[in-house]
């Protein structure tokens, strides 16, 4: 009997495992739109078993010097075999995010369902980014499980702690909607003024 229940429970626990082991909360269809000052960037997460997620823009790829000046802090963190790049892509350590959202974006859908988001960003405040730059999307969710957990499942790092080279989290940065109707404005030809009739002397009027 109790070989026959291990038979039945065992399946059920797998199956369990795989679905967990297969859900990744993650985001879809991220754009970026130019707006007057700066830019907004759309998207859509996909939350499956975590509350909040940390967004942010990242410089495509670590350095060594990021790598070092981040490893004390993972140690601290204890987060997931101290992984410094971890740490980066949450903000905990500095160098790799460019920008990042003052608070964590709190998750309302359901697990498995799609929640929109966009912000947005004005160039110079707040971050050294400019029109033409090239950034990747990071999402960091932090698990929170237990007191003092600090593991952080990071989505859409380009130089991933897990993955690496993902060209779908790469957005180029645009022209702010101001300049570009600045340019316009000054590249149109100015419309030529209708020329006034010749006045006509009273003298030359007189028969």
């Amino acid at each position: 009997m109790r070989s026959r229940w291990f038979i039945w429970i065992l399946p059920v626990v797998c199956s369990m495992s795989a679905r967990v082991a297969g859900a990744v909360d993650r985001y879809e269809r991220a754009k970026v739109v130019p707006t007057a000052t700066g830019f907004k960037v759309k998207m859509v997460l996909r939350p499956e078993s975590f509350k909040k997620v940390w967004i942010g823009l990242g410089a495509t790829k670590t350095t060594p010097a990021m790598i070092k000046a981040a490893q004390p802090i993972a140690d601290a963190m204890n987060d997931n075999g101290r992984d410094p790049k971890r740490a980066l892509a949450s903000g905990h350590a500095k160098g790799y995010l460019r920008f990042q959202l003052k608070e964590p974006v709190v998750i309302t859908a359901p697990s498995g369902s799609a929640q929109k988001f966009e912000f947005a960003v004005e160039y110079g405040k707040d971050n050294d980014l400019k029109p033409g730059d090239v950034v990747d999307l990071v999402t960091a969710w932090p698990r929170r499980m237990y007191p003092g957990d600090t593991y952080h499942h990071v989505f859409g790092m380009y130089d991933s702690p897990t993955h690496s080279n993902d060209k779908n989290a790469l957005l180029t940065l645009p022209e702010p909607t101001k300049k570009k109707d600045a340019a316009a404005a000054k590249e149109a030809p100015k419309e030529k003024e209708p020329e006034k009739p010749a006045e006509v002397s009273k003298a030359a009027a007189q028969p």
